[in-house]
């Protein structure tokens, strides 16, 4: 048996002999099916608008780059003939059912819903899906040794790295396709040169000396994504009007349910005691959308000036770097152009670190230091052998407050004046 995916990113993916069966199963099952509908990006084709790839590629995408580190690893003699069968498997099944929990808007669902993907995605290994019967028909240990992988438990430290660290195949595969679906060009990294020059010392993963310059194009390339297109202003400005028409909804619903209808396998959106996974495997991105054509119809005024702003794109306007006086300006000039500030008024500061160290609570690495191994046989931190991340501003903010346009218009005047 054979298959080939062909990929802009990795040219053809291959899946062959009886042991790649698994991942043919495992991308076949409906929960993963499903990603084909979820926008990888979000709501940034608001901005780009050929960024419309899907979570389903990426998520093969980070399969194929797993795969490549790992027989990087073995062919380079880190991983040993009598590993490579046992540690197979669990790695790249991770590698491929890492992003299977995301719902709709991919991480913008996050900021409607209050729940995390990771915690969506344990819920499918191990619960009542397509998903769970095909591993466990595989190895019953396999949803657990995956569940240590994800969790940053596996015993071999270097196999928790590839998929969860500052150079983890996910982030390899995101920032390249990423940038090649938005056209930025300054996302493009050299995935092949940095599989090439990673090194396991002690269980731990790391890169030779000489490979220093590809890591730090790889990590300015990934700074200029955060800030050029993940926190593109016009995305957060979507996002945040999402979450505004989501709330008013719910508060609609809240004081009377009679007021609207919240869709089934939405209603957890209301309190969390509704989820039920089934359901939410049922929501994708094509739902949400009907759904707010539907409330931009509705008697409520907020409810459907909201959703009919979202649809046809008359979004809310960022003014930049308001200092306190100005945000009570533009507080007191909404309320007296009879806006609701609960809706029509909201903050975002933006921050991220190019490079960051030190772990972000108990089940996560994405923080942990990137280890350089000298010719000398030593080992030093990034942190502490780049001169580049050295000179680097190391953190970058912004402040926005997001209004109508009359009202931004209202706020330019009065800076005029």
């Amino acid at each position: 048996m054979e298959i080939f995916i062909k990929d802009p990113i990795h040219n053809f993916i291959k899946f062959s002999g009886k042991r790649d069966k698994i991942f043919i199963d495992l991308i076949n099952s409906k929960e993963f099916q499903r990603l084909r509908r979820i926008m990888q990006l979000g709501v940034l084709f608001i901005v780009y608008p050929t960024a419309e790839h899907s979570r389903f590629i990426h998520s093969i995408g980070t399969f194929e780059v797993a795969r490549k580190m790992f027989n990087h690893f073995y062919d380079s003699g880190y991983i040993k003939e009598s590993d490579y069968n046992q540690l197979y498997v669990p790695l790249l099944s991770a590698a491929l059912l890492h992003d299977i929990g995301h719902g709709p808007f991919s991480h913008v669902f996050e900021l409607l819903s209050g729940i995390a993907h990771e915690d969506i995605t344990k819920e499918i290994i191990i619960g009542n899906t397509e998903v769970n019967e095909i591993l466990t028909s595989y190895d019953k240990s396999l949803s657990e040794e995956m569940l240590k992988i994800f969790t940053y438990k596996h015993p071999k430290a270097y196999i928790n790295s590839m998929i969860s660290s500052q150079l983890d195949a996910d982030r390899l595969d995101y920032i390249t396709r990423d940038s090649y679906n938005t056209g930025v060009g300054f996302g493009t990294i050299d995935v092949n040169r940095i599989i090439n020059i990673l090194k396991i010392k002690d269980e731990e993963f790391g890169i030779i000396e000489k490979g220093i310059g590809a890591i730090e194009n790889y990590l300015l390339a990934r700074h200029q994504m955060f800030w050029e297109v993940y926190y593109h202003k016009t995305g957060l400005i979507l996002a945040r009007m999402l979450k505004n028409l989501i709330s008013r909804a719910i508060d609609l619903f809240t004081d009377n349910p009679s007021n609207i209808e919240i869709p089934d396998n939405l209603s957890f959106l209301i309190d969390k005691k509704y989820f039920n996974l089934q359901s939410f495997l049922e929501i994708d991105d094509t739902d949400m959308w009907n759904w707010f054509k539907k409330l931009s119809y509705h008697k409520d005024e907020i409810l459907s000036d909201l959703a009919t702003r979202i649809l046809y794109r008359k979004l809310f306007k960022a003014i930049k770097n308001p200092s306190i006086k100005d945000k009570h300006t533009i507080k007191k000039l909404l309320k007296e152009n009879a806006y609701d500030l609960r809706y029509y008024y909201t903050e975002s500061s933006p921050y991220k670190t190019i490079y960051e160290y030190g772990k972000r609570g108990k089940q996560f690495s994405d923080k942990k230091e990137i280890y350089v191994f000298l010719k000398n046989g030593k080992t030093k931190k990034l942190s502490e052998y780049s001169q580049i991340i050295k000179d680097i501003q190391p953190s970058y903010n912004k402040s926005y407050v997001f209004v109508p346009d009359n009202i931004k218009n209202l706020v330019t005047i009065q800076y005029q004046k």
